[in-house]
């Protein structure tokens, strides 16, 4: 089960305490960070429930959105490494989520679609 708060108490530490975004680089963090941006979209939506309109003024909700950033660009810059990794990518690119944000999805699917094409 998601814990919510815990996801957006961490990012809210790591944001006050000056900490560095981690840096993935193994072959199975891509699985890893697809299943983080799952879990913070769903935090945001939960935030979103609570506040409405109000949750984009929100601290935490405005932490999550820039860790999703981060993350999805991790993705769209990183080689999938195995099939495992192209599944997740191809998972998180049917998610309503990040259909809605248009240039992250074309930025994954391309990704995904060199991984395919030019596997290593």
């Amino acid at each position: 089960m998601l814990n919510v708060s815990r996801l957006m108490k961490g990012s809210i530490a790591a944001l006050r305490s000056g900490r560095e975004e981690v840096v993935y680089n193994s072959a199975k963090d891509v699985v890893t960070v697809v299943d983080e941006v799952q879990q913070i979209d769903l935090a945001m939506i939960c935030l979103y429930e609570k506040f409405e309109d109000d949750a984009d003024e929100r601290a935490d909700y405005q932490d999550l959105g820039k860790r999703r950033l981060s993350r999805l660009e991790f993705l769209a810059e990183t080689p999938s490494q195995s099939r495992r990794d192209m599944v997740a990518k191809a998972r998180l690119l049917l998610s309503s989520q990040l259909i809605s944000d248009y240039e992250m999805h074309c930025a994954i699917a391309n990704s995904l679609a060199r991984d395919v094409l030019d596997p290593e």
